[in-house]
């Protein structure tokens, strides 16, 4: 008879639950996020950046003078608008999702703490200013934009910042 391999472990712990022991290697599994979180951060936080950059474009430079000589905002500018709050959406719940294991595990084994914190802090930067931006009062809404644009443009950085070391991290243990 083939021996079981240790993870398939029936043994039961003291709270009646069977007892796996975690190999150094479930640990690193653990903590990289599953493809389809990665992909979901990849694609709104570009999506965000794109649309924000397309909102600041249309809202600074292709602004045209109306009819009387004032300024008319671009058709660009609710677009940008409506996408990057729709994406926004997508964003918080794909950064929820890995608040559950892989910020959480991350935290415990002290990996990446600085990129991290910095990536979490932003983010929560990032959702509490947007709910200044609907909520606020007006007198804070020019602060809470400067606010809001300046972390969400150093979002990417911060995530490339973040991947990069894990990536060399991996490297290194392979």
């Amino acid at each position: 008879m083939k021996p079981q391999p240790r993870h398939h472990s029936t043994e039961h712990s003291a709270h009646g639950r069977p007892h796996r022991p975690r190999a150094a290697s479930a640990v690193a599994i653990g903590l990289r996020p599953r493809r389809w979180q990665r992909w979901a951060v990849y694609l709104t936080t570009t999506l965000l950046v794109a649309s924000g950059l397309a909102w600041l474009a249309a809202h600074y430079w292709l602004v045209a003078a109306g009819p009387f000589g004032d300024a008319q905002p671009s058709p660009l500018e609710p677009w940008a608008l409506r996408v990057h709050g729709v994406v926004a959406y997508g964003f918080v719940f794909a950064f929820g999702s890995m608040s559950a294991a892989h910020i959480a595990l991350g935290w415990r084994l002290r990996r990446h703490l600085a990129s991290g914190v910095a990536l979490t802090a932003a983010g929560t930067l990032l959702a509490a200013s947007a709910l200044l931006l609907y909520y606020a009062p007006a007198d804070w809404h020019d602060a809470a934009s400067l606010a809001h644009w300046g972390v969400g443009l150093a979002l990417a950085p911060l995530l490339l910042v973040h991947l990069g070391q894990a990536r060399a991290a991996r490297r290194h243990r392979a």
